[in-house]
């Protein structure tokens, strides 16, 4: 599903938890979009920035 850019940027449901973002939205890799408040669980987990790599 690509990214809807709203009024107050991306919208779209969080890659991890599964909330529906309307209002500051990150856009994380190509497709998805992050909440605010995984947007910090993001930046300190470590199997995100590896998944897919062996």
């Amino acid at each position: 599903m690509p990214i809807k850019i709203g009024e107050n940027g991306p919208e779209g449901k969080c890659a991890i938890c599964g909330k529906y973002v309307i209002k500051d939205g990150i856009v994380f890799r190509k497709k998805s979009v992050l909440c605010s408040g995984c947007n910090n669980f993001s930046e300190n987990a470590s199997f995100i920035e590896f998944k897919g790599k062996r």
